[in-house]
């Protein structure tokens, strides 16, 4: 087992129950150890409640981030959001959770009215964690999934909407909420199209679909859920292998991420203060952590008021995972179509802005945080610091000197940092050192994004690295015997 897998699956609770409305009743899953419960859930002790929220609006997205405690976790994720959607903390309602096979942080963002309202159902007073639909199911589907696994998709039906969620190489890849009216075939249909050939599924799953299948076509063949058991792999009573209806597959996913609760943040729904004018979100304070799960009482929000900021967030948050998939081809097509209107040229004066301001002020922090969690997987963080002016510095605690000499070559090496040194470096306990290690940001990538290495180019690129190696020792070899007299 690894360090990073040691830690992390490292004293979070035995026995969640998940929990969740469903058509006028509760659905209850619970989870002991590695066993799902079902048929015995009335008898079943907990020492977590994880409930589960409508999450309409919410978007879905998967992270690679540096390994670090919960606490330095938290306040990154949030500098992404916080970065790629300036001004909305106070109407963003946030929730993530950590791999603990993979390490990779899929982060749920959502109007935070609209899940305040979801929140006060009667069935969801008194739990410990609140998370949305998304991050519950992504949660259950991730649950023992390999890099070596085909590509897989999932559509699930819920009374409130449906979710498409897309695997590939062990991972969340794409995902997408569809609403009442919407047709989850066409929406799979763009879903997939945004995808490389080697990420797109054979097979859509869908989970909780009343009526006939879709036909299947060609590439794309439709089949039903079979059971919890099955794409869990864990041990499940008979029960759970015959629970295809949605609400279990939400509750069994709750009650997953209430076992990693040391490496989760749930929905934080109390009102938070709106920002003060003209000061941007990095110059405020960060928050301290709280710990999520706490239901807000008060009045419940309007219909009329549900509807206006959900529509609008909607909105938002589309245009985030757009920025995110979108090249400069395609923005610029996008522009075109538009056309210089008086109400674009505001969005235009506004994108040239963020432009000018990456292109004077080298990389950004999320092109940073990308590239650092690209090249440090096993590397534990106890403290990251980002300063425009000074740079990156990182703190924490490594095996041995040799493998901080590794993390410090490894990090000379990224296209966002340079002039890498260690300042710090102590021997600790159990042959451990204890280090702190900064780095200057670049002053020649301007992107926001560092573009991750495709598998084949990793290979390529390790088989090239080998072969000098190689070379290099063979000429080592001769050396002496040519200069021996």
């Amino acid at each position: 087992m690894s360090m990073w897998k040691q830690f992390i699956t490292r004293g979070g609770p035995k026995r969640t129950l998940g929990v969740v409305p469903w058509s006028g009743s509760v659905q209850r899953v619970g989870l002991d150890d590695d066993k799902l419960i079902v048929s015995e859930i009335d008898t079943f002790t907990a020492d977590l409640t994880v409930a589960v929220v409508p999450d309409a609006g919410t978007l879905l997205r998967r992270l690679s981030l540096p390994p670090a405690k919960a606490a330095v976790t938290d306040q990154l994720v949030r500098q992404q959001v916080a970065a790629l959607l300036p001004g909305m903390d106070a109407r963003l309602a946030i929730a993530w959770w950590r791999n603990p096979e993979s390490g990779e942080v899929t982060v749920a963002a959502g109007p935070r009215a609209a899940l305040r309202a979801a929140s006060q159902a009667p069935e969801l007073q008194g739990a410990d964690l609140l998370v949305p639909f998304g991050l519950a199911l992504d949660a259950l589907l991730a649950h023992g999934m390999k890099p070596a696994d085909a590509p897989a998709a999932w559509a699930v039906h819920t009374p409130e909407l449906a979710w498409l969620l897309c695997y590939a190489h062990g991972g969340l890849v794409a995902a997408d909420s569809v609403g009442p009216g919407e047709s989850v075939e066409s929406v799979f249909a763009d879903l997939i199209q945004s995808l490389e050939p080697g990420q797109r599924p054979a097979q859509l799953t869908w989970v909780g679909h009343e009526g006939s299948l879709p036909a299947s076509q060609p590439g794309l063949t439709h089949a039903a859920a079979k059971g919890l058991g099955d794409p869990a792999r864990w041990s499940a009573d008979p029960a759970a292998a015959a629970a295809t209806d949605a609400g279990s597959w939400l509750a069994a996913g709750a009650a997953l991420v209430g076992q990693q609760t040391h490496d989760a943040e749930g929905l934080e729904l109390d009102d938070i203060p709106e920002p003060v004018q003209g000061q941007t979100p990095s110059a405020a304070a960060p928050a301290p952590r709280r710990r999520p799960g706490r239901v807000a009482q008060g009045p419940a929000v309007s219909a009329a008021r549900w509807a206006a900021v959900g529509v609008w967030l909607v909105g938002a948050l589309a245009v985030w995972a757009w920025a995110v998939g979108s090249g400069g081809a395609r923005q610029a097509a996008v522009v075109e179509e538009l056309g210089l209107s008086a109400s674009v040229i505001p969005k235009l004066d506004r994108g040239l802005a963020v432009g000018r301001y990456f292109e004077t002020s080298g990389p950004s922090l999320l092109a940073v945080l990308d590239e650092l969690g690209q090249n440090t997987k096993g590397w534990m963080l106890d403290e990251a610091i980002w300063k425009r002016d000074t740079g990156l510095t990182l703190r924490g605690n490594l095996n041995s000197a040799d493998a901080l000499a590794q993390m410090a070559r490894t990090m000379s090496a990224m296209r966002t940092l340079t002039g890498v040194e260690v300042r710090r470096q102590e021997p600790q306990g159990d042959r451990k050192v204890s280090y702190t290690l900064h780095a200057s940001p670049s002053a020649k990538f301007f992107g926001a994004f560092v573009e991750p290495k495709k598998p084949a180019e990793q290979s390529k690129s390790k088989s090239k690295k080998k072969t000098a190696a190689s070379q290099s020792s063979e000429g080592g070899d001769k050396a002496p015997s040519e200069n021996t007299p």
